[in-house]
């Protein structure tokens, strides 16, 4: 997300789209990363609007001072939504990866992040999104080319491979 600058709503130069909720939490765009704010609100939540529909989503999660995220993905053609809980380890200081990887028919169009960051900030990084392997494209339902989403998913193994070194 390099080059996005101040609150939301952003769009980064993937094309994907932050707005906040209206939950009282806000977010803003630092650089290469995101960062959320509870300021008072039982969460800090977020909405992410694709470019192009995905189903595979990533990112990093630092300073989560062992509180939970649930993550809201919704259907690109029934939407429904799948919620995935995620607990962080309380007091570790560590970055921490989340992701979610969908079969290869089922596509995604948008992503609510809700964190109950204990200390009331939180900041997200390295927001990566793809296709994956033996994807079922229908033409006539998905309008962007399989090899972009290919590559995005190549960007979340790196992502992934990067996070099990350090």
């Amino acid at each position: 997300m390099t080059g996005v600058n101040g609150a939301a709503p952003f769009t980064s130069p993937a094309g994907n789209t932050y707005k906040q909720t209206g939950n009282g939490s806000t977010i803003s765009g630092t650089g290469s990363a995101i960062e959320g704010r509870r300021n008072g609100a039982p969460l800090i939540q977020f909405d992410v609007g694709f470019k192009s529909f995905v189903n595979a989503v990533g990112f990093d999660v630092v300073d989560n001072d062992g509180g939970g995220m649930d993550l809201l993905l919704t259907d690109a053609f029934t939407s429904l939504v799948s919620t995935f809980a995620f607990r962080s380890t309380p007091g570790s200081g560590d970055t921490e990866f989340f992701g979610v990887v969908f079969e290869p028919t089922t596509f995604i169009s948008s992503l609510r992040v809700s964190g109950t960051d204990p200390g009331g900030v939180t900041t997200w990084d390295n927001f990566t999104t793809g296709v994956g392997k033996n994807v079922v494209i229908d033409p006539n339902k998905v309008p962007e080319p399989a090899t972009m989403g290919l590559l995005g998913l190549s960007l979340l193994g790196l992502a992934a491979t990067r996070r099990r070194k350090v």
